[in-house]
């Protein structure tokens, strides 16, 4: 059976209930062909409370919208809201000559013990609420989660900080760096990495090929990758242990300090995250 948490109200008013000669939580099967149930005790002076299942949740049920006491009978109304059927649902009634406490009033003697004690037995609900919430993988934490979990062989992983990679971009283009005439020395290698990045174009590429100088074509000799030039396998090439030299566009390089604070966005700034770099880049 589900276990279900009761509130302090509900407590309390059950109590009460009793004490004044009330009758909390008679229970009745709902039948859809039936409307008219009969109550244990007679003569029922007023109902107090009718909880039951609708839809398949917990759900209270409101005098003279969805039943009315009919003599010593609870009657459903035609167009209220009613229990699934056969379920049970609980009334909470008066009945008979009022007891020797009547005085509930909030402040009376009867009603502040009353509260006084609603509030531990709401305590001790509360606890039974999480030993049942601990028996379960979707809600358990901590070392039931542990216990929950080893049942399937399965160890938890120690808690650790959140981290991840952030890539910074913006709306324009940073400003460019003109490079003229860099230097690199032809050893056979297929690619040769620029010394500033990121490039944005290479605009000439000449050096010594066949013992002239010779300006290299983009696309027939050499092809621009990421960091920088790559010499064809089918293209002309600079002759063995000479220097070629480049020309070339790059960015200026932006870099992101360590400290710099990074949020994610949420309409509710509660969940909103913010996380901090470690490092330069």
């Amino acid at each position: 059976m589900t276990f279900v948490k009761k509130s302090y109200e509900e407590i309390r008013d059950a109590i009460l209930a009793q004490i004044t000669k009330g009758i909390v939580n008679e229970g009745h099967i709902y039948d859809v062909d039936r409307t008219k149930y009969r109550l244990e005790n007679a003569p029922v002076k007023s109902i107090v409370k009718v909880e039951g299942i609708m839809n398949g949740a917990r759900h209270i049920f409101r005098e003279g919208v969805d039943y009315k006491l009919t003599g010593d009978m609870l009657e459903w109304l035609p167009n209220g809201d009613k229990p699934d059927n056969k379920t049970l649902f609980y009334v909470n009634y008066i009945f008979g000559a009022p007891s020797g406490i009547t005085d509930i009033n909030p402040g009376s003697v009867t009603r502040t013990i009353v509260e006084a004690i609603s509030r531990e037995i709401e305590f001790l609900y509360e606890q039974l609420n999480r030993v049942y919430l601990a028996g379960f993988i979707d809600t358990a934490s901590g070392s039931a989660l542990d216990l929950v979990v080893s049942l399937l062989g399965i160890s938890r992983k120690p808690p650790e900080h959140a981290a991840g990679k952030v890539t910074f971009g913006r709306s324009t283009d940073p400003p460019e760096i003109q490079v003229s005439r860099e230097a690199h020395l032809y050893d056979g290698k297929t690619v040769y990495e620029l010394n500033t990045l990121p490039i944005k174009s290479v605009n000439k590429v000449e050096g010594l090929s066949s013992g002239s100088l010779h300006v290299f074509q983009r696309g027939k000799d050499y092809a621009v990758v990421e960091r920088g030039i790559e010499w064809l396998i089918e293209g002309r090439k600079p002759d063995y242990n000479t220097m070629f030299y480049v020309d070339y566009t790059a960015y200026e390089r932006i870099k992101i300090p360590a400290g710099i604070k990074v949020s994610t966005y949420s309409p509710n700034p509660r969940e909103a995250k913010v996380f901090v770099t470690t490092e330069e880049r």
